[in-house]
């Protein structure tokens, strides 16, 4: 139990520190990134790995993170087995990751709240 926590907490560190700009100096860059997420070309190849937190008051990009999806295979592959969440549910992130990249680039979640847009995604 204690090597599975040990690996998310890993994962969590490297999507938080691993590549992430935090000098969002291009109030254009939330816009050029909407318009390519929603464009209508379709790759069934996924490079990228994206985390992008948008203030909507002014659209200054906050956060963002780029990982490529090898290194985010690489930290999948650290896991040996599963790990359950409240007893119940076991969480296989080799399954996941393999799932999730059959569908191609593709966006993950899309939270909008208050002043802030957070986004994650394929690319």
């Amino acid at each position: 139990m204690k090597k599975q926590v040990m690996i998310l907490s890993a994962m969590v560190f490297l999507l938080m520190f691993i590549g992430a700009d935090l000098n969002g100096n291009s109030a254009d860059d939330y816009k050029v990134i909407k318009k390519a997420v929603k464009s209508k070309k379709i790759s069934k190849d996924v490079t990228y790995f994206k985390i992008l937190v948008v203030d909507n008051s002014n659209q200054k990009v906050k956060v963002r993170i780029t990982l490529p999806i090898t290194l985010v295979e690489m930290i999948s592959e650290c896991s040996d087995d599963s790990f359950k969440i409240r007893n119940r549910c076991r969480i296989d992130l080799k399954t996941i990751l393999k799932e999730l990249k059959k569908m191609g680039p593709h966006c993950l979640i899309e939270v909008n709240e208050g002043d802030e847009t957070v986004k994650i995604w394929f690319e």
